[in-house]
């Protein structure tokens, strides 16, 4: 079974709740009289089941109120006073939250970078990835306290809070020696000339660089005075899918912080390599190195390509001193992967007990949304996609977390069919709307 810790935190995280715990049981006994609410366990956490094939749901899912219900049934009764739930939402919201099924398939289901993909988890294949189903269950079971007289309140239909986030791959095209030689290439192409004094500018100012763009971020993300500002920097060896590597120590690197930091609301988080993603013991190293180099505290981290190792990675976090990790989306479908809009903390699916470690909810990458290996909309439809994800982030008063890199805004081409820059500026102005304060 849960430890007692975790299942008490699960009661109060689904329903908003401090203390509320102590009204819900989740036991066989149907007839005690000490809980207002008694969930029946679905067998999912006993002897033998738990950590096998057997403990998979089975599609398709039943639900209970029009949810999808992953262990369990729909049956509610009254037994002596007490309402009992035969709908496991405790061991629905776990298998959810604590990213069960990726450390039960740590091979299939998987891409050729390892990471775990939309399309391959059971929220894509049961059709509710753009669901935030566990604050769905916390709603159904502050319904259900309700009806036994335990007054449980609803949480206000807002935004709380707004993270704008920006994975720093690259700080300039052309300052390293691949940009450079390939910009020089180029070159020679039919855009020769504009192409060439692109390059040689920006050798000379880094701000004429394409994909210093930082100062598009500046100003649009200002615009929501509200949101927390991060910037994730990288800190490893800059290998293989880790190049290009820029230098902390150098200069491009200080002018960039100066840039990022004229607001003073801007924090630094690290952005664990490719190589980390594989090997968790890289991951104090450059968390580390990164603290050195900025001069300060280092408690943010989102993994690069979001490759995770779970849940040796999460644990190897924890150890380094990263309290909040800011990589839980798929790389190939928006949506909730963790079946959530809230920040929660990890709980670890092989000991089950609760960490410190706090995960958010990322609501959308850019290049998830166009890249044709991945969804592959017009920006319309991204448009749409984004901001319905932010729809259910209000309705459940839950948190809102965008990540566009500076290499995807550079200036839009009169012929492009897909603008980044414009497409980030539209999502900024839905959010100055919901972020307002409203007059009733």
């Amino acid at each position: 079974m849960l430890p007692q810790e975790t299942l008490r935190y699960l009661i109060d995280f689904l329903t908003g709740s401090e203390g509320v715990s102590q009204y819900v049981g989740y036991t066989d006994d149907r007839s005690s009289g000490a809980y207002r609410v008694v969930i029946v366990p679905s067998g999912f956490f006993s002897e033998g089941n738990y950590g096998s094939e057997a403990s998979e749901p089975r599609l398709p899912l039943p639900t209970v109120c029009g949810v999808p219900l992953l262990f369990g049934s729909d049956r509610v009764e009254w037994k002596d006073g007490t309402l009992v739930v035969y709908a496991d939402v405790i061991a629905s919201a776990y298998y959810m939250l604590s990213r069960y099924e990726e450390t039960l398939h740590p091979e299939d289901r998987r891409d050729a970078h390892g990471r775990y993909t939309g399309r391959g988890s059971l929220a894509f294949r049961g059709g509710f990835i753009g669901r935030p189903i566990v604050d769905e269950y916390g709603r159904l079971l502050r319904g259900w306290l309700r009806e036994c007289g335990i007054d449980v309140p609803e949480p206000a239909k807002r935004i709380a809070k707004v993270y704008l986030t920006h994975d720093v791959d690259s700080i300039a095209r052309y300052r390293h020696l691949r940009g450079f030689a390939g910009g020089c290439f180029r070159s020679l192409s039919r855009r020769g000339g504009a192409q060439a004094r692109e390059v040689f500018s920006s050798l000379r100012d880094i701000h004429a660089d394409p994909i210093y763009t930082f100062g598009f971020f500046r100003e649009e993300d200002a615009k929501v005075p509200s949101a927390e500002k991060i910037y994730f920097i990288k800190a490893g060896s800059g290998k293989g899918y880790d190049y290009p590597q820029y230098r902390l120590d150098g200069k491009d690197f200080a002018t960039l912080l100066r840039d990022i930091g004229q607001d003073g609301d801007t924090a630094i988080g690290l952005h664990a390599s490719y190589e980390a993603g594989a090997d968790p013991s890289l991951i104090t190293k450059e968390k580390d190195t990164l603290a050195k180099a900025i001069g300060g505290e280092v408690r943010y981290n989102r993994y690069h390509f979001l490759r995770t190792l779970q849940p040796a990675d999460f644990r190897r976090l924890i150890e380094s001193g990263i309290t909040d990790d800011f990589t839980m989306a798929y790389p190939d479908v928006a949506g909730f992967r963790l079946g959530i809009c809230r920040a929660v903390r990890w709980i670890d699916p092989e000991s089950k007990r609760l960490t410190p470690l706090v995960l958010h909810p990322l609501t959308a990458m850019d290049c998830t949304l166009s890249d044709s290996r991945y969804m592959g909309l017009p920006q319309q439809e991204a448009y749409g996609c984004v901001t319905r994800l932010i729809e259910s982030a209000k309705e459940y008063g839950g948190e809102v977390s965008l990540l566009w890199h500076n290499s995807t805004v550079v200036r839009c081409q009169s012929d492009s069919s897909f603008c980044h820059r414009q497409l980030y500026s539209d999502l900024i102005n839905v959010l100055i709307e919901e972020c307002q304060p409203k007059e009733y």
